[in-house]
């Protein structure tokens, strides 16, 4: 995370990334897994009045275990995010690397971002479904898209900024 200087405005690159785990439940009969893209945000100018805009990613995968009997099997799964370094999903921050300065930002369900994404408590979650069938859909991915906005404004020291966001999928 190199600071990069335009004109009068200080820049720099911003990263959240997303960490896994996964929680099986009653559905012995399958299991779920899932990769993640993290948030990069790029540059964010400080003197800048618009919000920064970046997305990431959650894929999740479940599968047929081979003990599963053939026909159609429905699993249900929820898609959480933690807080993060702030402990408050309301408030994410990112933590400057050489001063401890904190960036807000924050993670959210929706391209309007007006729908927080956290741990289906604080803020609510992703509930999705797939139906497998061990013959003719063994297994099925579907991504889900994480979209982060950091606000304008914030009068932080030129650093890289970043924070890890536990991926948690319920199922």
């Amino acid at each position: 995370m190199t600071p990069v200087r335009h004109g009068a405005g200080a820049r720099w690159r911003v990263v959240v990334a997303l960490w896994l785990a996964t929680s099986a439940g009653a559905a012995d009969a399958a299991t779920c897994s899932a990769t993640t893209t993290p948030v990069a945000f790029g540059s964010y100018d400080v003197y800048s009045a618009l919000n920064v805009n970046s997305t990431g990613s959650v894929a999740v995968t479940c599968a047929t275990q081979a003990s599963d009997p053939s026909g159609n099997f429905a699993i249900a799964y929820e898609v959480e995010l933690g807080s993060g370094g702030s402990g408050s999903t309301a408030l994410r921050q990112m933590r400057g690397v050489s001063t401890g300065e904190r960036l807000n930002y924050n993670l959210y369900r929706n391209n309007a971002r007006s729908q927080l994404w956290g741990d289906g408590v604080t803020a609510g979650s992703v509930n999705a479904s797939f139906t497998l069938n061990k013959l003719t859909a063994p297994s099925r991915t579907r991504t889900h898209t994480v979209f982060g906005r950091i606000p304008p404004l914030q009068d932080v020291a030129v650093d890289g900024y970043g924070d890890n966001v536990l991926v948690t999928i319920n199922y």
